[in-house]
């Protein structure tokens, strides 16, 4: 697992960039994004009540692989966690 350096998950520009001031973050927990902080400005409850299938090229499957991120049932509005690598 990464430490946590406060860069979010892919600015708008696909580079790892840091958060914005005025905009809604959850942590990354566990697998290849874990440490990053995760994008959720706009979002409703209901969908940050679900999972996020995040692209990557860190997970088992390398490029073009997914993490899938859950958000923590002991805080389900604050961070996500690591389910599983998937294409």
């Amino acid at each position: 697992m990464t430490k946590r350096d406060g860069r979010g998950y892919c600015g708008d520009d696909g580079h790892w960039a840091g958060p914005s001031p005025g905009h809604a973050y959850v942590a990354l927990l566990g697998g290849p994004l874990g440490g990053r902080l995760f994008h959720v400005s706009g979002w409703s409850k209901q969908e940050r009540a679900v999972s996020a299938l995040l692209i990557t090229d860190h997970g088992f499957f390398g490029a073009g692989g997914r993490a899938l991120c859950k958000p923590s049932p002991a805080a389900p509005e604050g961070s996500f966690l690591w389910d599983s690598d998937t294409l």
